[in-house]
């Protein structure tokens, strides 16, 4: 009889002795395995962000770079207009302007009037209008130049005469088939290609034309070329049968 109590005690022993093992055991290894559980979710998850590319929706439109030697087209909805600027300005020629510019922000983009500019009998606030073409006048001009911008600028007149023509009136230059039919370039209207297209006129000289007419007004006649630097009486000589000489 007491042998059988005492294995009773034992086995209830031994089994307290093994379930404490058991929780012991449970409780050292519960740390690490949520730790380690936790590094490997963690690299699982950096792993799997540097794998994912960022999203990009489908149908995005590609930017297009124009090819080399390719002159852009004008996009539609353009902020951007496009004015000729001619007269008593630095730069004489086609510059761009926001849309809704006014006359004095062609005037800037065309390098500011020239020292001869006669800029109080334009009017500088004016509205402009795509492809129009603005003429500065220079001081001491004969007055039908000014009304009529040589024949081309009567058609949208600004406040106080400002000289502005619509797109539809014919440019100030002459164009090609004027040229040829008269065979002469009119110095005094003339852009830097026309210039070049005279007998011994290249880029500097054509140039140098330009920068005379800004800074001292329309030529009078064909002598005044020689106050042209670059110009000399064996150059004239060849160039008078081309040159005309007209507001």
């Amino acid at each position: 009889m007491l042998d059988a109590r005492r294995k009773a005690v034992f086995a209830v022993a031994g089994a307290l002795g093994c379930f404490l093992v058991a929780f012991l055991a449970v409780m050292a290894f519960s740390g690490r395995f949520d730790k380690r559980e936790g590094q490997n979710v963690a690299g699982d998850i950096t792993r799997l962000n540097g794998s994912v590319k960022p999203f990009e929706p489908k149908g995005a439109e590609e930017s297009v770079v124009p090819r080399e030697g390719e002159v852009p087209s004008r996009p539609q909805g353009s902020s951007e207009w496009v004015v000729y600027v001619t007269g008593a300005v630095m730069r004489p020629g086609v510059v761009r302007v926001p849309v809704g510019s006014r006359v004095y922000q062609a005037v800037d983009a065309a390098g500011g009037p020239a020292s001869r500019a006669d800029l109080e009998s334009i009017n500088l606030a004016s509205p402009l209008q795509d492809g129009q073409h603005v003429r500065v006048p220079f001081k001491g001009e004969p007055l039908k130049v000014r009304a009529s911008g040589g024949g081309a600028l009567t058609a949208v007149q600004g406040v106080q005469g400002a000289e502005v023509a619509s797109p539809s009136v014919a440019q100030a230059v002459p164009t090609r088939t004027e040229m040829a039919a008269s065979n002469r370039v009119n110095v005094n209207r003339a852009g830097l290609e026309e210039l070049k297209s005279l007998p011994g006129v290249g880029d500097k000289t054509a140039q140098a034309i330009l920068d005379y007419r800004a800074a001292n007004g329309p030529f009078r006649d064909v002598k005044d070329l020689l106050k042209v630097k670059g110009i000399g009486p064996k150059k004239l000589e060849k160039m008078a049968p081309m040159v005309e000489v007209s507001p």
